[in-house]
């Protein structure tokens, strides 16, 4: 994802567990598929961590699990227009 290059990306957060201390945070980012490189799907998994880590003032090694969910591009929209790959909708 260079910067002349966008796309769509939507993140949830789940934290399982009944109690704040017990609770596993589990990060979903969705995006259409092949728009990664590995270099950028390690920097998001890491970035994700670190920012709920911060957030929720755990220690840094405290587990956080990210999930990265590849859309392919015919089933992703936005603005009411269906992704295609380029950029382009």
């Amino acid at each position: 994802m260079g910067s002349s290059d966008r796309h769509l990306a939507l993140l949830c957060l789940e934290l399982l567990g009944h109690h704040r201390e017990n609770r596993m945070p589990i990060a979903k980012v969705y995006l259409p598929e092949n728009v990664l490189t590995p270099e950028q799907r390690r920097a998001i998994v890491q970035g994700v961590h670190e920012v709920i880590n911060s957030v929720e003032k755990r220690p840094l090694g405290a587990p956080t699990y990210v999930q990265i969910h590849e859309v392919p591009a015919r089933n992703w929209g936005f603005a009411g227009r269906v992704y295609q790959s380029g950029g382009k909708s």
